[in-house]
C-alpha cells in the first residue's frame, strides 16, 4: 500500500515538474542563455556587470506577466545599459518593462532592439525611464 502510494506520489510530482517546466519555457530559455553566455565571457566581463545582468533578468523573473510576455526574447547589459531584445513587440508593454529593470541598481539606462518597433514608439511620460529604440 504504501510502495503503491509512493509511486503514486512520484509520477504526480513528475508530471508537476513538467507543466511547471513546459509553463516557464521562454524564462528557462532566457535563464540558460544568460549562464551559457556568462560562462563563455568569464574572463572578459566585469563580476559587477554579470551581477546587475542577473539582478535586471530577476526583476523580469518575478513578476509573472513579464516573465511570459510572449514579445520579449532576452536581454544583455553592457557598461550599465540594459538591451531588451524582443521579436513581437506590439504584444509587450516596454512602460511596464523599462520601469522595473530601470529600478534595479547599477542599471543606468533601458534600450529596446527589436526590426518590429517603428522608431515613433518611444517613451513620451517625463517620468518614465528612457526608452532608446533601436532597429535594425
Amino acid at each position: 500500500m504504501i510502495a503503491f502510494l509512493a509511486r503514486r506520489v512520484i509520477r504526480l510530482g513528475v508530471v508537476a515538474s513538467l507543466s511547471a517546466v513546459w509553463t516557464n519555457r521562454r524564462d528557462i530559455r532566457r535563464w540558460a542563455s544568460f549562464f551559457a553566455r556568462t560562462i563563455r565571457e568569464r574572463g572578459t566581463r566585469p563580476w559587477s556587470e554579470v551581477v546587475t545582468e542577473f539582478r535586471a533578468r530577476l526583476a523580469i523573473s518575478s513578476d509573472a506577466r513579464l516573465r511570459h510576455a510572449p514579445g520579449l526574447y532576452d536581454l544583455s547589459l553592457s557598461n550599465g545599459v540594459v538591451t531588451i531584445y524582443t521579436n513581437r513587440a506590439n504584444r509587450l508593454g516596454f512602460g511596464d518593462l523599462a520601469a522595473r529593470v530601470s529600478d534595479v541598481r547599477g542599471v543606468n539606462d533601458v534600450q529596446v532592439a527589436s526590426s518590429a518597433i517603428p522608431a515613433a514608439s518611444t517613451a513620451t511620460d517625463p517620468d518614465s525611464p528612457t526608452l532608446e529604440v533601436v532597429t535594425g
